[in-house]
Parts: structure tokens; sequence; C-alpha cells
């Protein structure tokens, strides 16, 4: 299942749970146990997405700013690795990729000028995934017309 990164990420890792939220990787997980799922998360750096600024309104490519340097985007930055995917196992837990930071989220409304305040969720991301994809420079698909 391919979904966006707060529905497939497992709730528990992240500040919703304090909020008695669930999603489909926490589901997941309990209902078929952790063994038999992988949860794929993706992120940026920075780049464009193709997205509306509003729920209203009409699609169109929008820039990425870059992500703050505290954020999981802004650490797997600094690493200097342009693209790459982790595969988590229990090791990673005591790393500082398990320690709470903002992870961004972009949904199909994205407002760049609010991305700063809007768009990071607190994380434990080995937690979270049991794999992260990493694209520092993304670029927005183009629609098929």
């Amino acid at each position: 299942v391919w979904a966006h990164n707060t529905h497939v990420g497992d709730a528990r890792s992240t500040a919703m749970q304090q909020y008695g939220m669930e999603s489909l990787g926490h589901l997941l997980r309990q209902q078929m146990g952790a063994k038999n799922v992988l949860l794929l998360g993706q992120t940026c750096f920075n780049g464009t997405v193709y997205a509306a600024r509003n729920w209203a309104g009409t699609a169109t490519v929008l820039p990425i700013p870059p992500a703050p340097d505290n954020s999981v985007e802004g650490l797997l930055h600094r690493s200097g690795i342009k693209l790459g995917m982790w595969l988590f196992t229990p090791d990673h837990r005591a790393t500082a990729l398990n320690s709470p930071r903002g992870q961004r989220a972009i949904g199909v409304s994205y407002d760049p000028s609010r991305d700063a305040t809007d768009n990071y969720v607190p994380t434990r991301l080995t937690q979270r995934y049991d794999a992260l994809i990493f694209i520092d420079t993304t670029t927005a698909v183009a629609p098929i017309n």
C-alpha cells in the first residue's frame, strides 16, 4: 500500500498518539504483526511539489524551501547523501534518528510560506517506519493530460 507519510507511518511514534489518532501503519502492524508489514516513508530536504495552496485551490508546482537544521530532513541533508534508503533495525533505536524531531508532512494542499510552522510532525523516525527513502532535492510530478 502506498500512502502519505501521515497515513503509512505508525501514529504511536508521533504526536498524533496524544490526540488518540491512529494511522494505517499502526493498524497494519497491530492487525498483521510488525514482522509481516514494512512501513516505508519518503521525504526530501527541498525542491518542488505539485499541490494546491489550499483545499479549494488549483494544483500547481510549488517550491519546497530547505528544511530546518533540527528536522529529520535537515539531519539527513547534512549527511551529504543526495539519495538514500535506510532499512531500520532494532540497533537504530538508540541513534539520533530515533530522537523526537520534526519530519516534514506535505499533503495535497501546501503553503510554502507556512512550511516551518505548519508542516512538521514530531517523530521518532525508526519507530514510525521500517524504512525511509530520502531525496535531497526533489522535483514535482507533472500531470498527465
